[in-house]
């Protein structure tokens, strides 16, 4: 117990001392609350009825504390830190499984391609019932996927279910490489390239991407960063580079330190000046996405198309807070070439708020606006889901029907992505109606609770009977009227199954109305000058 205390002193004199080199009057304030939590502690660990983890309690009093900042601020464990280095490496140690709930049961809803698990014939909607001898049923998904997750060369034991048999597999946790770039395409000479992060592979395969098509002799390219979530600052900027003069502002970071201040500049001569670009960007493009989108339209190099992005220009840096646990903190702002941040506004309590109204001007003088992500030039509205065809995809209704049609077919017979033209809507109504899926609409779920009230009286109960037979069948009939969604989705499925994610993107090649709306304007020349040009 003396050892303890002594440990606490000297812990507490230590903290008080290094908070010397802070000049303010809040010193006294923060050491006197820091020296209470430490007390705090103690007295838990040695009164408290039962027995105190201690570690688990300190990371949820450091994450409750950093949640009323902005949402980027964040705390890595040990445990943490290794699998957030891999994201950013273009790789990820694992099975190459990801898994979610399902009626109860653990499925496999994704699977990447080149890993143990799709090596060994697992497929989207196989159930797993046992991970390593443990029964998945009464485990979190947490749990389980730290139970998939471990060393490179170690094996993990899986028992799954599919179509009513069981079989069992050893899967090796593999150093799985991924391509940031997921298709390249000579679409009627307009070059398309799907770029889903910026990892530090990014810059690289994006430019060895373009230049395989400007050999095909391409017109106009099309960039889609819809979906992508950010990454690495100095790729952003290595791609704007490829179509910006040497020496030209990408990106300033603005923040409260003079080290938080930076200017990132382009550093090579480009390898294209004059090709048209369109950018496609979607409410998921995000951080690095939204500087290359943002950079290029200042510039009045490319014109962006879809929605607004997402809206996250805040830069982090992480620091080592000691025993091999980091901090990534926000220290600073982005701020594209027109002097507008690209952070939307609102993002946490204590931020100040954003003047959404004032001008910014691109290089020509178009007039853009700040605090909302990247405005395109081209918006897109999509069309608005019907509500059966959300219940569909929200349910998992399609993803299963998927899985069992998959499973009934020849798939070597299966034609290549762009091909696949799923068209069994009866089928389908089938696999619904055998199913009582619809059971779990809210119309019908609250019409059974009328049932069960009033279950003695004839006369409710019939007419709630006549009403949940008639928007049973509207159901049906809206989820035949959109014959067209269905055979999309289920194609979709389809072909990720077979193709994996490479699969899937070239499908919506065929079926992607954004990319063929790029494409004309790409081809429209005095349009796309149009487009770029001051109104």
């Amino acid at each position: 117990m003396k050892k303890k205390i002594l440990i606490a002193i000297i812990f507490i004199i230590a903290i008080s001392w290094s908070f010397k080199i802070f000049d303010d009057g809040d010193d006294f304030e923060l050491i006197k609350n820091l020296e209470i939590y430490h007390n705090v502690m103690k007295q838990l660990r040695i009164n408290y009825v039962e027995e105190i983890d201690s570690r688990y309690l300190i990371t949820l009093s450091i994450n409750d504390m950093l949640k009323d900042l902005d949402p980027y601020t964040i705390y890595y464990s040990e445990s943490q830190i290794e699998s957030f280095k891999l994201m950013s490496q273009s790789q990820s140690i694992g099975t190459g499984l990801t898994i979610d709930t399902l009626n109860s049961k653990t499925v496999i809803v994704d699977i990447k391609e080149n890993s143990s698990a799709a090596k060994n014939g697992l497929l989207p909607g196989d159930i797993i019932a046992n991970i390593n001898g443990i029964n998945t049923e009464f485990e979190s998904l947490t749990t389980l996927n730290n139970m998939l997750a471990g060393q490179v060369g170690t094996k993990v034991a899986i028992k799954y279910e599919r179509n009513g048999t069981v079989a069992s597999v050893n899967l090796v946790r593999e150093l799985i490489q991924e391509h940031v770039v997921s298709l390249v395409k000579n679409i009627d000479n307009i070059g398309y390239i799907k770029l889903e992060s910026f990892t530090d592979k990014s810059a690289s395969e994006f430019q060895q991407a373009f230049l395989d098509l400007k050999t095909q002799g391409i017109t106009g390219l099309i960039i889609d960063l819809r979906g992508n979530p950010g990454g690495l600052l100095d790729q952003a900027v290595k791609i704007v580079n490829l179509f910006i003069p040497k020496d030209k502002l990408v990106v300033t970071s603005k923040g409260n330190s003079v080290n938080s201040n930076s200017n990132f500049m382009t550093q090579q001569n480009p390898i294209d000046e004059e090709i048209p670009i369109v950018v496609l960007i979607n409410n998921r493009s995000a951080s690095a996405s939204e500087i290359v989108a943002g950079t290029l339209q200042d510039y009045d190099r490319a014109v962006i198309m879809g929605e607004q992005s997402f809206g996250k220009g805040l830069v982090q840096r992480f620091f080592d807070v000691g025993y091999n646990s980091q901090m990534k903190i926000t220290i600073s702002k982005y701020y594209i070439p027109s002097g507008r941040c690209i952070q939307q506004i609102n993002y946490s309590k204590t931020s100040n708020t954003i003047n959404t109204n004032t001008k910014f001007y691109t290089a020509s003088g178009r007039i853009v606006y700040e605090g909302n992500g990247i405005l395109p030039d081209i918006a897109i509205n999509r069309d608005t889901m019907p509500a059966i065809i959300n219940f569909l995809i929200d349910n998992k209704i399609i993803f299963q029907y998927a899985n069992q049609y998959f499973n009934s077919i020849d798939t070597s017979q299966i034609p290549k992505p762009q091909d696949i033209k799923f068209n069994e809507i009866n089928s389908f109504v089938d696999f619904i109606t055998s199913n009582n899926f619809l059971e779990n609409t809210i119309e019908l779920k609250n019409l059974n609770k009328i049932s069960t009230t009033f279950s003695t009286d004839q006369t409710i109960l019939a007419q709630t009977n006549q009403l949940k037979t008639n928007i049973y069948n509207n159901f049906i009939s809206e989820i035949k009227n959109n014959t067209h969604i269905i055979n999309i989705l289920t194609s979709k499925e389809i072909a990720k199954r077979k193709y994996f994610h490479t699969g899937l993107v070239e499908y919506d090649l065929n079926v992607d109305t954004e990319i063929k709306q790029a494409k004309l304007v790409l081809q429209n020349t005095t349009k796309y000058s149009n487009l770029l040009s001051p109104q």
